[in-house]
């Protein structure tokens, strides 16, 4: 019978071909066990409220920046008064009016005061709650890893125990011929494409080792349609490749490890972002993987490729005549409590201390907002428009969003509460869900690209 290929027609999509790649990675037990520690942490997640007492923290913070604000304008509508009256009381004339307006912009200074008092006592509470939960949190963090690490030792070992093993198995699928070439050669023809998509069904490449793969049967329909079968025998194997996809799968792409240097005043850098100072820093966070470390002491620099892994000490030394920087005046890479994050455009482009934080992707545009970095912990930060377009444009290649942009975004993620620039140098509430008057004279940053 003679039949010519036309195409060939993939049974799975792309999508389902990745999620039956990965759901081949764990076995239904395995499965079972990570789904486990995946609602216990959740639970206790939700049981800590630290995201409610950060959004507390939050408004409090702004809270606290616009009534500094209005305090500071209500003490200047004050001394315009004073000056005002005082000028009319020396050209004899007593002004009641202003008198009462004197009065009433008094009150209302101890009033903001007050509130002013009161927004900063129960921001410093919050804080000291959340710095109790940020502890709590770390545990809850560390016992999660170590599940997940006694789960990925498991997995490891069965899969370093079938490596030797050879399967055997048919494998059936279709394809579409035309009818103007025999079915051998349509065949023939499209076996690299069968063979590929064999094994992208069956964990990729990564996963496993082709020992024989041979057409036993094919079937052709009057529509063009042939149905095909073919022998297999493979061989399950365990590369560094496979161990990446598993540690992925399995939420084990947060690791912690410890950078560590023999001079105190080392800073360190995993891909350009400095992640802390000293003799040793512990490290935890999204760094599966090959990462670039970078070490730096009084201008002297260290630099490699390291692929990083759960509970390592990553040591770089210096020589021993190497002079420690004794400007005790270098204050870029204190960390402290940030309770007010509001940076000036020299401290945006500084020493690594800005990062992307949450990203989303959205008709072939990313959208993401910058953050600081303090220890381990990614603090949301607010900026003038001029630093903030700038941070944007220079730091990240960029640019601010529109309010449309913003608008898109709630409806489809959600933003964090809070007053953020427009490119147009208005400000879009997410409170509001619209652009407002602006009240702040900084406010957040989102960036697209």
């Amino acid at each position: 019978m003679n039949v010519t290929c036309h195409a060939l027609v993939l049974v799975l999509s792309l999508s389902s071909i990745s999620q039956a790649r990965a759901a081949n990675l764990l076995n239904k037990e395995e499965q079972r066990i990570l789904n486990d520690i995946t609602e216990n942490y959740d639970t206790s997640y939700a049981q800590l409220g630290i995201r409610n007492n950060q959004n507390e923290v939050d408004r409090l913070e702004a809270e606290k920046r616009y009534l500094e604000i209005k305090l500071q304008n209500e003490r200047s509508k004050l001394k315009d008064e004073s000056d005002k009256l005082e000028y009319s009381l020396l050209n004899g004339e007593y002004d009641e009016d202003r008198v009462d307006k004197l009065h009433s912009l008094s009150f209302e200074i101890a009033s903001v005061n007050n509130k002013l008092t009161r927004a900063i006592s129960s921001l410093k509470s919050e804080q000291i709650s959340l710095e109790k939960l940020s502890s709590k949190l770390d545990e809850l963090n560390h016992s999660r890893t170590s599940k997940l690490i006694k789960l990925y030792d498991e997995i490891k070992k069965r899969y370093s125990s079938a490596s030797g093993i050879v399967y055997s198995k048919s494998y059936n699928g279709d394809l579409t011929c035309d009818l103007t070439e025999s079915l051998t050669r349509c065949l023939a023809k499209n076996m690299g494409k069968i063979k590929e998509t064999f094994y992208l069904v069956n964990g990729g490449r990564e996963q496993i080792n082709i020992e024989k793969f041979e057409l036993s049967n094919a079937t052709q329909e009057l529509s063009g349609k042939v149905f095909y079968t073919v022998d297999v025998e493979y061989s399950k194997k365990l590369t560094s490749g496979l161990e990446y996809l598993i540690q992925k799968e399995i939420g084990l792409n947060q690791v912690s490890f410890t950078l560590q240097s023999n001079k105190v005043k080392t800073d360190f850098f995993i891909d350009g972002i400095l992640v802390g100072s000293g003799k040793k820093v512990d490290v935890f966070g999204p760094y599966l993987g090959q990462h670039e470390i970078k070490a730096v002491n009084n201008k002297h620099v260290q630099s490699s490729i390291i692929n990083l892994s759960q509970s390592e000490n990553y040591y770089f030394p210096f020589k021993k005549n190497n002079p420690e920087n004794k400007d005790s005046n270098d204050n870029r890479n204190k960390t402290g409590s940030l309770s007010e994050t509001s940076l000036s455009v020299k401290d945006a482009f500084s020493g690594g201390l800005l990062k992307k934080g949450w990203s989303y992707k959205y008709n072939n545009t990313d959208f993401f907002a910058p953050v600081f970095l303090d220890r381990d912990r990614q603090r949301a930060i607010y900026l003038d428009y001029e630093s903030a377009m700038s941070l944007c444009n220079v730091k990240f290649g960029g640019q601010l969003l529109s309010s449309l942009d913003y608008s898109n975004l709630e409806s489809i993620t959600k933003l964090e509460s809070g007053e953020y620039w427009t490119n147009s140098g208005a400000i879009y509430s997410t409170y509001e869900h619209k652009n407002v008057a602006k009240t702040f004279l900084t406010n957040r940053v989102v960036c697209s690209k």
